[in-house]
C-alpha cells in the first residue's frame, strides 16, 4: 500500500490539474454541410482565428475544438474549391460547449477567393434548415433538448409530441392514425423485439425519456430501410460520444390529485418489487409438478394445496408521493480525431396511480326495432405503483477521421403491480339480482437488454462509406402469481317469508360467498391463479457501403448504395393455470357451505385442504391443462437493397430502388396431448420505392413518393393461446390462418424551412393494403377476441404542421420576449374504408363500411414554448387529442367498441441557476383529466353520443402534478 500512495498521489494530481484547465477552457464543435446539397463536407479545416488551435472534418462532417480560453471569436473555415467562410461572435465560456453547424458553398470558377462573413447565431439555424430540407425521405422528430422541456418521462410520452403520432393504452404508439401493429420499432438502428405477449407492438414506456438523444419518425420508405411498416418506423437513438465532460443528476417529487396520500388497496410482495422484479416471493413452490406430472387423485391434489402460500390477504395503506432521480456521466479522452468517450445514465422512477372505471355490457344488436338491454353493470377500482429503472452505458472510439465505433447498451426494467377491486351485478335489471365482489392482485416484470456493436469506415481515395451494425436484443415478460378471486351475495334475502328455511340460512343470501366450482378451474371462480413468461431475443446483422461519383454530364451528384441484413427472431412462451376446488372424493363425504364464507385471507388456508378433522371435505389444488399454453416460435429474415440518390441540376433528386426479402416463420405448439402442430410459411417480396424532392427554392421542397412495404402477423397473432385479460374481461386468442398484408403507399408533401427552427409543411398522403390484418371479435365465441384478414382497405389523409418564432412574424417591432417565443402545432386528418360487404362476402351488414380498427380520423398536437438563456426562465404547454376510432371490431350481431378521444393538456414552469449550471422545473400533466370513455356506437355516425350510445367502459383520472431539480458539474 504504501509503495502504491506516490503514484496515487501524483494521478490526484494530474487530475486536479486537468479539472482546473478544464474550469478555464471551453469547446466549440459542429458539423459543415454543402450549402446546396446538405451533405457532409470531409476534411474542411477550421482555425480559431488569434489562438493555434483548429480542427478538420472527419467523415461525417464533424469537428471537434477543445481547450479553447473564455472569450469571443472568429472562426475561419477553408476547403479546397469552396469558398472561405469566416464566422463571427463566437463566444466561448468556461467548462461549455458552444455547438456550431455551418455550410460552405461551392466557389464561383470567375473568382479564386471568396470570403464569406457570417454570424454565429444565423449561421447554425442556416444549417438546421438546410439538413432537414435535404432529408431522403418524409420523416419528423424530436432532439433532447426539446424533450427537455416537455414532462414526459417515458419515451412513450415524447411520441405524442411528434406531427402523425398518437398513444394508445399509454404506451403504444400510432402512426398517421393507423393501428399501433403498422409501427415498427428500433434502437440504434438494431430492431426491437415485441413487448407485449398479446398483441404486435412495443411498449414505448419503457425507455427513460433523458437517455434519449431523439426520436425520428419515418413515414415513406426507402430501399435501405426496413420493408415492414404501415404507418411508419421509429427509431430511439439513445446518446453516444459526449462532446464536453459532465455530470448531471436530478430529483423529483410528484402529486397525484386522486393518488397521493389517499387510501390503497395492495398486498404483501416481494423484497425486490421497488426495483421492478420478484425476488421469488411469487413464484410456485417447488412441490407443485409441472403440468404432465400434475396428479389425477384429488387426495394428492388436496396435499398439494397445503404447499401453496396463503397470501391471498388484501390490506389497506395510503399511496406515497410519486418520486424519482437520474443520474448522467459523460467523458471523453484524445483530442481532435483520435477520441473515446462514454455515457452511463441510470434512471428510476416510481409512479402509483389510481382510477375508476365503470364497465358495463349489454345484449346489443344492430336492429333498432329490439330494446337494448344491459347484462351487466360493474365498478373497478384500479390501484397501481409503476417502476421504471433504466441504465445505459454507451462507448466510442474515433480512431481517426475516418473511422469510428461505438458500443451501445441499454438496459431497463418497467414493472406495474396493480391490484384492481371490482363490485357489481351480472344481471342488474333481474328482480333481485346477484352481487359480484371479485379482486385481482397483478404483478407484471417487463425487461429488456438492447446492445448494438457498429461502425463507421470512410476510404477518402475511393469516396467509399461503409456502415455495419451488430446487434442482440432480449426482453423477458413475466406475470407470476396473478391471483383471481370472486365472491357473491344476492342484493336481499331471497324468500323472507319462507318458514322451512332456517333463519340463519335465510341471513346468508345478503353475505359474500365464494365461488368454488366442484371441479372447474378459471378466473371467474375464486381461488383462481395464473402465471407466464415470455422470453424473445433478436439477433440482427446489417452492413451496407455507398459510393459517391460525380458525372457532370448527366448529374450534379450521383450516390449508389448497397446493402444486406439477417435477422433472427426467437420467443418461448409458457402459461399456467391452477385453481382450488371442492374436495368430493368417492364416498359421503360431507363439503360444509360454511367454509365459502370465510374472508380471502383465510379461506385457502392449509388446515381448509383436504378431510378436516372432523370428517368434513375441504379443498383441492386442481391444474388447469391445456397443450395451447406453451409455444415457441422462430423466424428469419433475410433482405438486400440496391438504391440509387441522383442530383438533377440543382432543383431535382432522386431517390430510388429496390428491396429484396425473404422471411421464413416457424410456430410450433400441440393441438392436443400427442398432436404437435408447425406451422411454417415462406414468404419472398420484392419491394420497390421511389422518392422524388423538387427545390422549389433554396428553403422550399416538394416530395412525391411510392413504395410498397409489408405487415406481418407476430408470433402471438398465430398462436392459439387463449388469454383471460381480467381489467377488459374479453379473452385474448390467435388464429394460425393469417397470411401477411401488402400495402402500397402514396405522398405528396410540400415544406417551407424560413430559418431559426421553423417549419411549414403540407402532406398528402394514399395506402391501399391487400390482407390487413385487425383484431376482432370472434363470431362463435362471447367475449373473445381475436385476429383476422380482410381481403382490402384503403386508408388517405393529410398532415398540417407548422413552428413559427414570434420575433419572425413581427420584425420592425421584436422584443426580447417574442423572440424567444414559439408557436407549434401540426394536424393528422385521416380517412379508411373497409367494405365490409366485399370483406364477408354478405349484403346482410347494416353498415357497409367502416374504418380500419384502430384508425384515428384526427390528431391534434399543438403548444407554445418560451426559453430565454439570458434570464434562464423557460415555459411550455401542449395540447394533444385523438379523435374516436375502433377498439375493438365487432360481429353482425355485436357493434364496434370504440375508443373516445380526451382533451389532454400539460405544462411546464422552469428556471436555471448559478450560470445554467442548476434547474428547476414545475409540470402540470393531464390538467383537464377529462373521463375516458369506450362505447358501441349504436346510431352509426362515428362519434359518442351518451344519450344513445352504449358505453361500456368509463374510466377517471387525475392531474399530476410534480418538481424537479437538476445540477450539472
Amino acid at each position: 500500500m504504501k509503495k502504491c500512495f506516490p503514484q496515487f498521489f501524483l494521478l490526484v494530481l494530474f487530475l486536479i490539474n486537468i479539472d482546473a484547465y478544464a474550469i478555464v477552457s471551453g469547446n466549440i464543435n459542429g458539423k459543415v454541410i454543402d450549402k446546396k446539397t446538405g451533405e457532409e463536407l470531409i476534411g474542411v479545416t477550421i482555425l480559431v482565428e488569434g489562438t493555434s488551435l483548429g480542427a478538420v472534418t472527419d467523415f461525417e462532417g464533424k469537428y471537434h475544438i477543445t481547450g479553447v480560453s473564455p472569450g469571443t471569436y472568429k472562426l475561419v473555415a477553408s476547403y479546397i474549391s469552396y469558398n472561405k467562410k469566416i464566422i463571427s461572435g463566437v463566444e466561448v465560456k468556461p467548462k461549455e460547449t458552444i455547438s456550431l453547424s455551418f455550410s460552405m458553398e461551392v466557389a464561383s470558377k470567375d473568382l479564386k477567393e471568396f470570403v464569406v462573413v457570417a454570424e454565429l447565431k444565423k449561421e447554425s439555424q442556416s444549417a438546421l434548415m438546410i439538413q432537414q430540407k435535404n432529408a431522403v425521405s418524409v420523416s419528423d422528430g424530436i432532439s433532447a433538448d426539446a424533450i427537455k422541456k416537455t414532462p414526459d418521462k417515458s419515451a412513450s410520452e415524447v411520441l405524442k409530441r411528434i406531427s402523425g403520432a398518437s398513444i394508445q393504452d399509454n404506451k403504444f404508439a400510432v402512426i398517421r392514425g393507423l393501428n399501433e401493429r403498422y409501427t415498427s420499432a428500433y434502437i440504434n438502428g438494431a430492431p426491437l423485439p415485441s413487448s407485449e405477449s398479446d398483441k404486435k407492438a412495443f411498449s414505448f414506456d419503457i425507455f427513460p425519456s433523458n437517455l434519449l438523444d431523439n426520436i425520428v419518425v419515418t413515414k415513406t420508405a426507402t430501399p435501405d430501410m426496413p420493408g415492414e411498416f404501415g404507418g411508419g418506423i421509429i427509431e430511439i437513438n439513445t446518446k453516444s460520444i459526449p462532446t464536453e465532460n459532465f455530470n448531471t443528476f436530478s430529483v423529483s417529487g410528484g402529486y397525484n390529485t386522486m393518488t397521493t396520500f389517499k387510501n390503497q388497496l395492495t398486498y404483501k410482495g416481494g423484497g425486490l418489487d421497488w426495483l421492478g422484479v420478484d425476488d421469488g416471493t411469487r413464484a410456485l413452490p417447488s412441490a407443485i409438478p409441472d403440468d404432465k406430472n400434475f396428479p389425477v387423485s384429488i387426495k394428492e391434489q388436496a396435499e398439494l394445496g397445503k404447499s401453496m402460500k396463503n397470501d391471498w390477504a388484501l390490506t389497506n395503506t395510503k399511496f406515497s408521493p410519486n418520486y424519482g432521480f437520474q443520474y448522467t456521466f459523460g467523458h471523453s479522452w484524445g483530442k481532435k480525431n483520435n477520441q473515446i468517450g462514454t455515457i452511463i445514465g441510470l434512471t428510476y422512477n416510481r409512479t402509483n396511480a389510481f382510477t375508476t372505471t365503470r364497465r358495463k355490457q349489454y345484449d346489443s344488436n344492430y336492429d333498432p326495432n329490439i330494446p337494448v338491454q344491459q347484462t351487466e353493470d360493474y365498478l373497478d377500482e384500479n390501484y397501481s405503483t409503476q417502476t421504471l429503472t433504466g441504465l445505459m452505458a454507451n462507448l466510442g472510439y474515433k480512431i481517426n477521421g475516418n473511422n469510428e465505433i461505438t458500443f451501445k447498451n441499454l438496459y431497463s426494467i418497467n414493472a406495474d403491480d396493480k391490484v384492481i377491486s371490482r363490485t357489481g351485478t351480472a344481471a342488474p335489471l333481474d328482480e333481485n339480482p346477484m352481487i359480484t365482489h371479485s379482486t385481482a392482485m397483478w404483478f407484471t416484470s417487463s425487461k429488456i437488454y438492447s446492445g448494438q456493436l457498429s461502425g463507421s469506415h470512410y476510404l477518402s481515395t475511393s469516396k467509399i462509406k461503409i456502415n455495419w451494425i451488430g446487434a442482440y436484443s432480449q426482453i423477458e415478460r413475466d406475470i407470476p402469481n396473478l391471483r383471481r378471486n370472486s365472491y357473491s351475495k344476492f342484493t336481499r334475502i331471497q324468500d323472507p317469508n319462507n318458514p322451512d328455511i332456517p333463519d340463519e340460512i335465510k341471513s346468508k343470501d345478503t353475505i359474500y360467498k365464494a365461488n368454488i366450482a366442484q371441479s372447474n378451474v378459471g378466473p371467474d371462480y375464486a381461488g383462481n391463479i395464473f402465471y407466464s413468461n415470455t422470453k424473445e431475443r433478436i439477433y440482427s446483422f446489417k452492413s451496407d457501403v455507398s459510393h459517391q461519383s460525380d458525372i457532370k454530364s448527366i448529374f450534379l451528384k450521383n450516390n449508389i448504395k448497397i446493402g444486406g441484413s439477417y435477422q433472427l427472431r426467437e420467443r418461448d412462451f409458457t402459461a399456467r393455470q391452477l385453481g382450488y376446488v371442492k374436495y368430493a372424493p368417492p364416498g359421503n363425504l360431507m363439503f360444509p357451505d360454511s367454509i365459502l364464507y370465510l374472508p380471502e385471507d383465510k379461506i385457502f388456508s392449509p388446515q381448509y385442504m383436504g378431510q378436516s378433522s372432523n370428517g368434513y371435505g375441504g379443498f383441492a389444488l386442481s391444474n388447469k391443462y391445456k397443450p395451447t399454453d406453451s409455444y415457441t416460435a422462430k423466424s428469419n429474415l433475410l433482405a438486400c437493397f440496391i438504391m440509387f440518390d441522383q442530383r438533377f441540376r440543382d432543383r431535382y433528386r432522386l431517390i430510388w430502388g429496390v428491396r429484396a426479402e425473404k422471411f421464413v416463420q416457424d410456430l410450433y405448439f400441440f393441438l392436443d396431448n400427442s398432436t404437435p402442430l408447425n406451422i411454417s410459411s415462406t414468404k419472398v417480396d420484392y419491394l420497390p420505392s421511389v422518392n422524388l424532392v423538387i427545390s422549389l427554392t433554396q428553403n422550399q421542397n416538394i416530395r412525391l413518393g411510392y413504395s410498397q412495404t409489408v405487415n406481418r402477423p407476430e408470433f402471438r397473432e398465430l398462436a392459439p393461446f387463449a388469454f383471460y385479460d381480467f381489467a377488459s374481461r374479453f379473452v385474448i386468442s390467435g388464429n394460425p390462418a393469417m397470411t401477411r398484408a401488402l400495402i402500397h403507399n402514396y405522398d405528396l408533401r410540400y415544406e417551407w424551412f424560413p430559418g431559426r427552427g421553423q417549419i411549414f409543411t403540407s402532406s398528402l398522403f394514399y395506402k391501399d393494403f391487400v390482407n390487413p390484418i385487425e383484431q376482432i371479435m370472434r363470431q362463435d365465441v362471447s367475449n373473445e377476441i381475436t385476429y383476422s384478414n380482410l381481403n382490402k382497405a384503403k386508408v388517405y389523409g393529410a398532415e398540417f404542421e407548422f413552428r413559427v418564432l414570434l420575433g419572425e412574424l413581427f420584425k420592425s417591432k421584436a422584443t426580447g420576449f417574442l423572440n424567444n417565443l414559439t408557436v407549434y402545432s401540426n394536424l393528422t386528418l385521416t380517412r379508411s374504408e373497409v367494405d365490409l360487404v366485399t370483406n364477408n362476402n354478405s349484403a346482410s351488414y347494416v353498415i357497409k363500411s367502416r374504418p380500419l380498427q384502430g384508425q384515428s380520423p384526427y390528431i391534434i398536437n399543438c403548444g407554445i414554448q418560451y426559453f430565454s438563456y439570458e434570464t434562464g426562465w423557460s415555459f411550455s404547454t401542449s395540447y394533444n387529442k385523438v379523435g374516436p376510432r375502433i377498439y375493438i371490431v365487432g360481429t353482425a350481431n355485436e357493434p364496434d367498441i370504440w375508443e373516445n378521444g380526451r382533451d389532454m393538456i400539460d405544462i411546464q414552469i422552469g428556471k436555471s441557476f448559478l450560470k445554467n449550471k442548476m434547474e428547476a422545473r414545475l409540470n402540470i400533466k393531464d390538467l383537464l383529466a377529462q373521463n375516458h370513455y369506450f362505447f358501441q356506437d349504436n346510431n352509426h355516425n362515428s362519434k359518442l353520443d351518451v344519450s344513445s350510445d352504449n358505453l361500456i367502459w368509463v374510466t377517471n383520472y387525475g392531474q399530476t402534478c410534480s418538481m424537479s431539480l437538476s445540477y450539472k458539474f
